[in-house]
């Protein structure tokens, strides 16, 4: 599946959007990285997140990364 590197205040946005439409029943973290999260909504309205695994340089902003399974 394709990864999409966001902010955990989007994140935390889109998950209470899912959380009230009834996609997903709850938040779970499960790990993060420079304060973002990696997360994942298959087309089913699963909503996965996964610890960023990649090591990226603190002196490198993070903005938006594409990571494949």
């Amino acid at each position: 599946g394709k990864y999409n590197l966001m902010p955990k205040s989007e994140v935390r946005e889109v998950v209470d959007c899912l959380v009230r439409f009834g996609i997903v029943g709850e938040w779970r973290v499960h790990g993060e990285y420079q304060d973002y999260y990696t997360c994942f909504v298959t087309p089913e309205g699963k909503f996965f997140e996964r610890l960023q695994s990649e090591a990226v340089p603190k002196k490198r902003p993070v903005t938006e990364q594409e990571y494949h399974l």
